[in-house]
C-alpha cells in the first residue's frame, strides 16, 4: 500500500509539473517563436518582394523572424487551404491574393470558406493593372487595339497569369464590352507570358505595374492604358482606361494579411500594429513608391469590407461572362 500510495504521489507530481508547464507555455507573450507568412506566388514575384520588406520589418521590430514561405499553386488555393488548416495561435499566416477570395471563389467550389475560415488582420496594399500589347502589334493606341480585336475575332487572344487571376477577368470584360470573341490564353505565372507578349504570340495582357515598368521601358512591350485611378509616374504619356471611358473594365489586385479563424483578439490587434508599422516604415514605403503600389494597412474591418464588396462585384461579371476554371 505504500508503494502504491508512493507511485501514485509521484505520479500527480509530475503531472502537476507537466500542467504547470503547459499552462506557462500558453501564457508566454506572444510571438515566443518564429512566424511564418505563406505566399502563393513564387519566389522574386512581385508580391514576394513586398511580402518579404514586410516580414524584414515585422521580424526586427517583434525580435522574432518572420519567415515567408512560398506555396504556388492552384491559383493560390494550395496556401490558403495551408493556413486555413493551421492552428490559430499566431505562428502561421497567410498573405492574402483578393482575387482568389473574390473570383477564385466565384468560379469554383473551395476546399474552405473564403471568408469564414480565416481571420482577417489587415490589408497590404493593391496594384491596378497595365494593358500591354507586343513590341511588334499594329496597335499603336487603345482605339487602334480595339479595332485590331473586333477584326481579329476569335482569332484575337489575351493571356493572363492565371485562371480566375485579376488579369483573366479584365481581358474578358473588356473582351465582351467591345464584343470581340477574344480567347484567354492562361500561363503559369507572368514571366512566361511576357516571353509570349514580347514575341507577339498574344493580342494583349493585363499585368501589374510591378510587372510592367522594366518591359515597357526595355521596349519589350507597348503599354496603351493603365488601371490605376490617375497616370502613374512611370508612363506619364499612357492614359488611364477611365479617361477611355472604360473605367468599368479595371479590376485592382489587393493583398493582405490573414492567419487561420478563431484567432485570439489580442493576437489580431499585434500583428494588425506591426503591419502598420511596417508600412510606414521607409524600406517599405520607397519600394511601393517604385512600383506605384498602393500602401493600405489598416484594421481588420476594412479587409472584410473590400472582400465583400469586390466579391459582389466580380461574382455577377463572373457569372455573367460564364468564366470557369477550365
Amino acid at each position: 500500500m505504500r508503494l502504491a500510495a508512493r507511485f501514485l504521489l509521484t505520479g500527480l507530481c509530475a503531472a502537476a509539473t507537466l500542467l504547470c508547464c503547459a499552462a506557462g507555455a500558453l501564457g508566454q507573450a506572444y510571438p515566443s517563436k518564429p512566424i511564418t507568412i505563406v505566399c502563393a506566388q513564387p519566389p522574386g514575384s512581385g508580391p514576394d518582394t513586398m511580402l518579404r520588406l514586410f516580414a524584414a520589418v515585422m521580424a526586427r521590430d517583434m525580435n522574432v523572424p518572420v519567415l515567408v514561405v512560398n506555396q504556388p499553386g492552384a491559383g493560390g488555393v494550395l496556401a490558403a487551404n495551408r493556413v486555413a488548416q493551421a492552428p490559430p495561435d499566431g505562428y502561421t499566416l497567410l498573405m492574402v491574393l483578393g482575387g482568389m477570395h473574390t473570383i477564385g471563389a466565384a468560379m469554383q467550389k473551395m476546399p474552405f470558406d473564403p471568408i469564414n475560415d480565416f481571420t482577417f488582420i489587415s490589408l497590404l496594399y493593391a496594384s491596378s493593372g497595365v494593358l500591354l500589347v507586343p513590341p511588334q502589334s499594329p496597335a499603336k493606341t487603345f482605339a487602334e487595339l480595339i479595332a485590331l480585336l473586333k477584326q481579329k475575332g476569335r482569332d484575337g487572344t489575351y493571356g493572363s497569369p492565371a485562371i480566375g487571376s485579376p488579369a483573366h477577368l479584365q481581358g474578358a470584360l473588356l473582351a465582351d464590352k467591345i464584343g470581340a470573341a477574344t480567347k484567354h490564353v492562361a500561363y503559369r505565372g507572368g514571366s512566361q507570358l511576357m516571353l509570349d507578349l514580347t514575341g507577339g504570340l498574344i493580342d494583349f495582357a493585363f499585368l501589374s505595374t510591378v510587372q510592367s515598368i522594366a518591359p515597357v521601358a526595355q521596349n519589350q512591350a507597348r503599354a496603351l492604358a493603365v488601371g490605376t485611378r490617375s497616370r502613374i509616374k512611370a508612363m506619364p504619356d499612357v492614359p488611364t482606361l477611365k479617361e477611355l471611358g472604360y473605367g468599368d473594365v479595371a479590376v485592382d489586385s489587393w493583398f493582405g494579411i490573414a492567419g487561420p479563424k478563431d484567432l485570439p483578439v489580442e493576437i489580431v490587434k499585434r500583428i494588425n500594429a506591426e503591419v502598420v508599422a511596417a508600412a510606414n516604415d521607409p524600406s517599405v514605403r520607397q519600394r511601393a513608391e517604385a512600383d506605384d503600389l498602393v500602401l493600405l494597412p489598416g484594421p481588420p474591418e476594412a479587409v472584410l469590407k473590400l472582400l465583400r464588396s469586390d466579391y459582389e462585384r466580380v461574382s455577377s461579371a463572373v457569372k455573367r461572362l460564364d468564366i470557369k476554371p477550365e
